[in-house]
């Protein structure tokens, strides 16, 4: 009889153990599929974040092609206006001179190293 007692306090006290133990052991299991579904979302964020940043980096080096591309061709036409405003004075040298005038018709430059 002591056996059966001793059994009995036993798997009362298992229950009770279980009991308390069920509502921590559930939030347990959804707090992990949670985390699971959470860790899965930002695995597919940073995937989308990693081809955007790939976009980016193909667009900024667009931008910088085409910068250098444009100040070429700003440059390439400064040089185009210096060399045609040195020949023009040129030209007009010459015919002063032929003339007799011997300057320049010309306004002087503007910013001085134009």
């Amino acid at each position: 009889r002591a056996e059966e007692l001793l059994q009995a306090i036993l798997e009362a006290s298992l229950e009770a153990l279980e009991a308390d133990f069920e509502p921590p052991r559930l939030l347990c299991e959804r707090l992990a599929a949670r985390a699971g579904a959470c860790e899965s979302e930002l695995r597919a964020l940073r995937e989308e974040v990693r081809g955007w940043m790939g976009d980016l980096e193909e667009a900024t080096a667009r931008c910088e092609e085409e910068i250098a591309a444009a100040a070429e061709a700003m440059l390439a036409e400064q040089r185009d206006r210096k060399r045609e405003h040195a020949e023009l004075e040129l030209r007009l040298l010459r015919e002063g001179l032929r003339k007799g005038q011997g300057g320049s018709s010309l306004p002087p430059r503007r910013g001085g190293g134009e």
